[in-house]
């Protein structure tokens, strides 16, 4: 587990909501409790011991194929990156706004990602793709969120120029949330449609 996983994983715990101080919204009959949130930070961590133990075994006992090893796991870390973006793009589609997430922020990160990955391909060329491969994934991913994103508070603040937006809905570059008044998927909606939810 890296260093910048490590820490989402850890503020994953400390910031989960509690019962005591945290209502959910309406459409979501039960919300997931911090025992679940343990349980998943159990398996994380359990996981990433997993793989270092594996690496040193197989470093130790078969060298030879350490590369071989690496480039399975570069696969399967490509795989889960993507994956992990899908609900969030989609959830930025169907809502139409880009809700919390920080423009300024994915402008920074998008090409920091790219440049990142450029540097590591001219360091390791080909043979290091499972190394650049995965950073190159995740700013393309990210690329597609910022010009969605982009692309919708455009439309937002045109629309709210003609006066077609309620003075009630704001954008979310003040950093105000959308109005509970717009149907659909909101801010405070789940990424994923599970039994927690209504259909």
């Amino acid at each position: 587990m890296d260093e910048a996983n490590g820490s989402s994983l850890l503020l994953f715990i400390i910031y989960f909501p509690k019962a005591s101080n945290w209502v959910p919204p309406a459409d979501i009959k039960e919300q997931p409790s911090y025992r679940t949130a343990l349980i998943v930070t159990f398996i994380a961590v359990v996981y990433s011991a997993a793989l270092a133990v594996a690496t040193i075994a197989i470093g130790a006992v078969a060298p030879e194929y350490l590369q071989a090893y690496a480039n399975s796991l570069g696969i399967f870390a490509a795989i889960l990156t993507s994956i992990q973006y899908f609900p969030q793009l989609w959830t930025t589609w169907k809502l139409g706004r880009v809700g919390s997430i920080s423009i300024p922020m994915m402008c920074i990160q998008t090409p920091g990602g790219f440049l990142w990955a450029a540097s590591l391909a001219a360091r390791l060329g080909w043979a290091g793709w499972s190394a650049w491969a995965l950073y190159l994934i995740t700013a393309t991913m990210q690329g597609v969120l910022l010009i969605m994103g982009i692309v919708f508070e455009l439309q937002h603040r045109r629309r709210k120029r003609a006066g077609l937006v309620p003075e009630s809905e704001t954008t979310s570059v003040s950093g105000d949330t959308i109005s509970e008044e717009i149907e659909g998927p909101q801010e405070t909606s789940p990424l994923l449609n599970d039994r927690t939810t209504k259909k």
